[in-house]
């Protein structure tokens, strides 16, 4: 681990003056260095439909569904979406109700950490953290962190029903309504079990 976690540094770029003093910086270089992003029309295309304002609560603008396709070989061929697409099914959506973690599922998010470790992303976003002060500079000190910060249990509804992952990354069901849910590939896959429509 300490082997690759190296060799990737030594290609990643520190974080300037500019972007350590804008996080929208910051954000932009992190888009440039993601090697692993999908080339639109290339490795997906979407199909955008209508818009809506945002108060049209009860109005649909886009009947079809968002993907045309994903390339889903492509797709599985990434080390860190093979293993983030490990963990949308390691969760229970429904607020209130306790979170069981397997060994098996330790294991997924270990492996899920090890990958995105390997990445310019990640390294450069390492290197952003200590030079502001909010990260130590020890790799398996930052390791652990990540783990804590997205996969330690904490209460929503009761005793350890939520964690970081799960709220952003799978989305959770809170009175009959989706909140979280920020992520393209959780969204795919619920379209295609016609979980959202």
């Amino acid at each position: 681990f300490l082997f690759l976690f190296t060799m990737t540094d030594a290609h990643t770029p520190e974080p300037t003056e500019r972007e350590l003093e804008s996080i929208s910086k910051a954000v932009n270089k992190l888009w440039d260095l993601d090697e692993n992003k999908l080339i639109p029309d290339v490795h997906y295309k979407i199909n955008l439909q209508g818009h809506k304002k945002v108060y049209q609560h009860d109005t649909d603008a886009a009947a079809e569904s968002l993907f045309e396709f994903v390339d889903k070989d492509h797709f599985f061929k990434q080390p860190t979406y093979a293993t983030f697409f490990q963990l949308l099914d390691n969760y229970e959506k429904t607020i209130g109700k306790e979170e069981v973690v397997t060994d098996h599922e330790i294991m997924e998010n270990r492996q899920f950490i090890d990958q995105i470790l390997k990445t310019k992303c990640i390294t450069y976003l390492h290197k952003y953290l200590i030079a502001k002060g909010k990260a130590n500079s020890d790799p398996q000190v930052f390791k652990k962190q990540l783990y804590k910060i997205w996969f330690s249990l904490y209460r929503r509804g009761t005793r350890n029903d939520s964690c970081g992952f799960e709220h952003v990354f799978v989305g959770e069901l809170k009175n009959g309504k989706v909140i979280g849910f920020h992520n393209w590939i959780q969204l795919f896959v619920e379209e295609k079990k016609k979980e959202i429509l």
